[in-house]
C-alpha cells in the first residue's frame, strides 16, 4: 500500500463587498396595508343564529378556580 497522503485544504473564499445600493425595501407589515380606517358602506348584519357553546369534558363551572 502506498503511504497515506496529507489532506489538502480548501481555498479560502473570495471576500465580497456589500452592494453599493442594496435592494431592501423598507415598508408596510404585509397585510397592514389591508386594514380600512372607514367603516364599509353597508353594515355586515349580525348573524341569524345565536352561537352554540357546548360543555367540555373535565371542566364544568364548580371547577373552575379550584386545584
Amino acid at each position: 500500500m502506498p503511504p497515506a497522503t496529507a489532506p489538502t485544504v480548501a481555498p479560502a473564499a473570495p471576500k465580497m463587498a456589500a452592494p453599493s445600493n442594496p435592494r431592501a425595501v423598507m415598508g408596510p407589515t404585509p397585510g397592514t396595508s389591508a386594514i380600512r380606517t372607514e367603516p364599509p358602506v353597508i353594515p355586515t348584519p349580525p348573524p341569524s343564529n345565536a352561537p352554540t357553546a357546548v360543555p367540555m369534558p373535565g371542566c364544568s363551572v364548580a371547577s373552575v378556580g379550584t386545584v
